[in-house]
């Protein structure tokens, strides 16, 4: 790499270091913590600069340059390298020293990759050397696709970055126009929504504008959007449960209708707030399901993560034990028990004590003698009282005999030595 800094370390007037920002890969402004610091005790660590004509150019430091204008000092603390760097060697240069310190959104990647290809840098250099020092994996569809973050505007790349979106979310915006895209950048900025509210909206329109035959833009625009984005009347969430279920009403009309159906049944059963009646997402199923949704995802991963900790070993080494591996690798097993299987043995290295209760309770409800389309669930860990119970059904016929069948449970034994273990436990 060429160009060495001088070890001294010198005075050099802030006037002199020019406005250039080959190497300004953030698109934060300074943290206000740095400003303080800067303010109370100076600079302490000296930038890197690099001789650019009658003036330096900064190689590293220019949240500690921005500090100084902010508090208009005059000098800044400096290593100067001796010869004057490549735009290549500068970039580099710059990610291996804040590679330990700096993270950067996708939208930050992508404006780093753009610069290395305009720094001359081959294709294949940046993704064997460069990618891995933005923690990227190699691969020549990730480097193709953040080069192509420098086709949005600078204020479209602004909102992404500022709403932390990743690439997979907004590489939609990639196939839009340049109308659509700004009709997509006044949406997201006037909503502000999560990651996955984002995609949602931006996978609704995509796949609505390819339905309709229309761009992206066209829907965005329609009268049906633009009053409700301009309802001052609405909230922010309001405006965009109401936004989302105007494009899911175009992207799915059929199943929107039959959801109105659907949801003004439930409406007249009259239901208490304790009891749910689930319907199947996007009706791809016909089985209803009485009862509670339950984050599989997170309950995984969360035991998974605790009983690490509480083992004192890694995560990788609990999913890899047989008793995760055999129901995994089974392929006679079902995706829900293969579920059970693995989160049952979780639970057992998690809660030992737990578990050994739970065997308990497991024994009572085998003997309740319901089918498998009833489900009795205990209350996580124990801590409360409450059973729930699930019911799935598809005819009325069905509901009843699950309803007939949980009530002749209500007079067993077995219901009795359930209530007596909860009963213990208080």
């Amino acid at each position: 790499m060429n160009g060495t800094a001088k070890k001294q370390i010198q005075e050099i007037p802030l006037a002199d270091i020019g406005e250039e920002r080959l190497t300004q890969f953030s698109m934060d402004p300074p943290a206000e913590t740095l400003v303080q610091s800067v303010k109370e005790l100076g600079i302490t660590h000296p930038v890197l600069l690099a001789r650019h004509g009658k003036q330096y150019q900064i190689v590293c430091g220019h949240h500690r340059v921005e500090c100084a204008r902010l508090l208009e000092l005059e000098i800044v603390p400096a290593l100067v390298l001796e010869s004057a760097p490549t735009s290549a060697a500068m970039l580099k240069r710059n990610l291996l020293e804040n590679r330990a310190q700096k993270t950067y959104s996708d939208i930050e990647k992508g404006g780093i990759v753009h610069k290395l290809v305009e720094a001359g840098v081959p294709e294949a250099e940046i993704i064997k050397d460069y990618l891995p020092l933005l923690d990227l994996e190699r691969s020549k569809k990730l480097f193709v696709d953040l080069n192509q973050c420098a086709t949005f505007t600078p204020s479209l790349n602004s909102l992404l970055h500022s709403l932390h979106l990743p690439l997979r979310v907004f590489s939609i915006l990639f196939r839009w126009d340049e109308a659509s895209r700004a009709a997509a950048e006044t949406l997201l900025d006037a909503l502000r929504p999560g990651v996955n509210k984002c995609r949602e909206l931006l996978e609704l329109t995509g796949e609505t504008a390819v339905k309709d035959g229309v761009p992206p833009q066209a829907l965005l625009n329609r009268e049906a959007i633009q009053k409700l984005l301009n309802d001052t009347d609405l909230s922010t969430p309001e405006k965009f449960d109401a936004i989302h279920k105007q494009l899911r009403l175009w992207r799915y009309p059929v199943l929107t209708d039959l959801q109105k159906q659907v949801y003004r049944a439930i409406d007249q059963l009259k239901l208490d707030g304790r009891i749910k009646l689930r319907t199947p997402e996007n009706f791809e199923s016909d089985q209803f399901k009485i009862g509670p949704g339950v984050n599989k995802c997170r309950e995984l991963l969360e035991l998974t993560g605790e009983t690490a900790v509480k083992e004192n070993t890694s995560p990788q080494e609990i999913l890899n034990r047989k008793e995760i591996q055999t129901p995994l690798n089974n392929a006679d097993l079902p995706l829900n028990e293969k579920y059970e299987t693995i989160h049952k043995a979780l639970r057992l290295w998690r809660y030992p004590v737990l578990t050994d209760l739970q065997k308990q309770v497991y024994r009572a409800i085998d003997q309740l003698k319901l089918d498998g389309k009833i489900k009795l669930r205990t209350p996580e860990n124990f801590e409360s009282d409450q059973f729930k119970i699930e019911l799935q059904f598809k005819t009325r016929q069905e509901l009843v005999a699950q309803v007939e069948k949980l009530f002749r449970a209500t007079d067993s034994e077995a219901l009795d030595e359930l209530i007596r273990i909860f009963k213990e436990l208080k």
